[in-house]
């Protein structure tokens, strides 16, 4: 009796569960980045959840319908942005690829017209 009990129990549970979002963190060398930080942000609530990549990967639980940004940063490497449109039950899967950040001896800059400009040496319209 125990055991019918939480057999029903726990698919109940999975019948009701919420889809993840999921997915790899990569280096541009499509090595693993480990211990990137991962925030998705839901558009309507202003609510957000958070982890970090074990090995490039990571997954969040729970995540709803909706609309949401989400945002992959990692020390040196250049932070990476976006926005999905979860929906359905069904796992949501990304892959990322973080860039190295560029070297501190160049700037961006920005000129009159409002396009970025890249000085080696600081500063300015080029």
């Amino acid at each position: 009796m125990l055991r019918a009990l939480f057999l029903a129990v726990l698919i109940t549970s999975q019948g009701f569960a919420l889809p993840n979002f999921s997915g790899t963190v990569q280096d541009s060398l499509k090595g693993p980045v480990n211990g990137a930080k991962i925030t998705l942000w839901d558009s309507a609530t202003g609510k957000d959840l958070q982890t970090s990549s074990l090995a490039g990967r990571f997954s969040l639980n729970g995540v709803g319908d909706g609309d949401y940004l989400f945002k992959v940063e990692k020390g040196r490497q250049m932070s990476v942005f976006g926005a999905v449109h979860l929906t359905g039950d069904r796992p949501h899967e990304i892959n990322v690829v973080m860039l190295d950040a560029p070297p501190a001896k160049y700037k961006c800059c920005w000129s009159r017209i409002g396009s970025p400009k890249v000085s080696s040496t600081g500063p300015g319209v080029i």
